[in-house]
């Protein structure tokens, strides 16, 4: 039995005996040929290839231990997809496995000193970043899907502030805050968070109508996004979040979070609307309750936050940390033009 075969037969054990014994771990096969301008191409596959669609980690280490190359292009040769691409994109069922993104892009990184290091491209880098971010449902668990998208923001950096195709950036097509965390902290461009929160407001994230995840949207309230930014229509992101097709009751959770982020809404957005009149107009109760009471809302949440300050700081030295916030609070209220030192102070409580 060939290599090839004894791949294609899950015959992991035999396969690693073949590659110990001798069989060339960058032997080409033949696996179709594409007819393009009356031009025949063939493409091929390679044993690491086969060894990541079918998720043998073992296999994988042994390949590479045995020299095995993880680029896409090999002389005369031509790859459809590397095997990195084939560890996060296949037919096959098995899922998406972080070890094997991690094993393969290390042997990527040990292969930059020599004279012709592979580049991202030809080891589908960017694919393989914006496909673990786009199925976070592919992996067991989010422990594991967090650890793939760290596996990759770790070893290959400039990934993450790159198009990682059709215009998108790693930080924009995050579905879930753990991520988010996990791309901010390497050094993701913070203008990123912006297009990240408008994403989650009106629910066109990619593949992610089921997708608007509000703590990503506090997230990056707290990160220092605009509650009040404005799309290319001129609308604000609390009319964006009530006017999108979405029911009444999932628009009402992230209004409520932008509201208490520090989202205006009385301003009026294109159409001579604003987000309560969107609301109104499309019957959405648990969306106008928030709005009508929204004014009211923020004057409660400031006064429980003066009086715990000076209960707080009663009694206390007056150069404690306590202390010198209640004389802030205190001082602050009933000034004039002090708004936007309230909406930070006060925000998410």
């Amino acid at each position: 039995m060939g290599l090839r075969e004894a791949i294609n037969r899950g015959e992991e054990k035999l396969a690693c005996k073949l590659v110990y014994s001798g069989a060339d771990p960058n032997e080409h096969f033949v696996k179709n040929r594409t007819g393009y301008d009356c031009h025949e191409v063939e493409r091929y596959e390679t044993p690491l290839t086969l060894a990541a669609s079918y998720r043998l980690e073992t296999l994988t280490m042994v390949l590479l231990l045995k020299g095995a190359r993880v680029d896409l292009d090999h002389n005369k040769y031509t790859l459809q997809e590397s095997p990195l691409m084939h560890a996060v994109w296949t037919d096959h069922e098995e899922g998406i496995n972080a070890f094997l993104i991690r094993i393969l892009l290390q042997a990527h990184v040990d292969n930059e000193d020599e004279a012709v290091p592979f580049t991202d491209a030809n080891v589908d880098v960017p694919f393989a970043m914006r496909f673990v971010l786009r199925h976070s449902d592919w992996f067991d668990d989010a422990e594991e899907f967090h650890e793939a998208v760290w596996t990759i923001a770790e070893l290959k950096p400039g990934v993450i502030n790159a198009d990682v195709g059709l215009g998108w950036r790693p930080l924009t097509l995050v579905q879930d805050r753990g991520a988010m965390e996990i791309l901010l902290r390497p050094g993701a461009d913070p203008k990123d968070i912006g297009c990240l929160l408008e994403c989650h407001c009106s629910g066109g994230c990619i593949d992610a109508r089921d997708a608007r995840d509000t703590g990503v949207i506090q997230g990056c309230l707290e990160c220092g996004a605009d509650p009040n930014a404005k799309d290319k229509n001129g609308d604000t992101l609390l009319i964006i979040a009530v006017h999108n097709g979405f029911d009444s009751s999932e628009n009402a959770k992230v209004v409520d979070v932008l509201l208490r982020g520090g989202a205006d809404e009385t301003i009026i957005g294109n159409g001579g609307m604003t987000a309560l009149d969107w609301a109104r107009e499309e019957e959405q109760r648990d969306t106008i309750s928030l709005l009508v009471n929204a004014a009211r809302d923020r004057s409660r949440r400031r006064r429980l936050l003066i009086i715990m300050c000076i209960r707080r700081g009663t009694g206390v030295a007056a150069n404690s940390s306590w202390g010198r916030v209640a004389e802030f609070l205190v001082d602050l209220r009933g000034n004039p033009g002090t708004e936007g030192i309230f909406r930070t102070v006060f925000g998410f409580m």
